[in-house]
């Protein structure tokens, strides 16, 4: 049992999230081609057959795939991952001792805080709008600006009233 469940983590462990965002990326706009090919009526009738089941679930991949704000996820989730995965990778190592492991990590603190100042978020910005013009994604779009609830406003002592006249 404890075999097994150390197998399992090994296997979990093993697994690199960065590069798998990373093959999505890069097959972005043949996996849009591929949702295009399957949405048209002219494929052969057992093929259509079997998606017909799956024909919203395909629009509604290939409609958030259009949206930039996927693509950035991906693109910055990649980036951070590839760097924490290097570092599981890096401290797992049989012959690294505590100083270097301790090195390391700080190393890569620095790394991914010098991904939060402003010059470095302008050139990740640009280079995600060349990008998007190369995926064929939408342009950014700030979301709408929604009204919040009653409940969570500041000061408002009517409300706490009405809720202490009802308990």
């Amino acid at each position: 049992m404890l075999l097994r469940m150390i197998v399992e983590l090994q296997v979990i462990l093993s697994y690199q999230m960065g590069e798998s965002i990373g093959s999505i990326l890069e097959n972005y706009n043949v996996l849009n081609e591929l949702y295009d090919e399957c949405l048209q009526d002219k494929l052969m009738p057992d093929v259509k057959s079997r998606i017909i089941g799956v024909k919203s679930r395909i629009i509604g991949v290939k409609t958030q795939m259009s949206n930039f704000s996927l693509l950035f996820g991906l693109h910055l989730s990649e980036r951070i991952l590839k760097i924490t995965d290097n570092l599981s990778k890096t401290l797992q190592l049989k012959y690294l001792c505590a100083a270097e492991a301790q090195a390391i990590v700080s190393h890569t603190v620095k790394t991914l805080m010098s991904m939060r100042h402003d010059e470095e978020f302008l050139l990740f910005w640009k280079h995600m709008d060349i990008l998007r013009v190369r995926m064929n994604t939408n342009e950014p779009v700030l979301p709408t600006k929604r009204k919040t609830p009653r409940r969570f406003e500041v000061g408002d002592f009517k409300y706490i009233q009405s809720i202490n006249q009802e308990t």
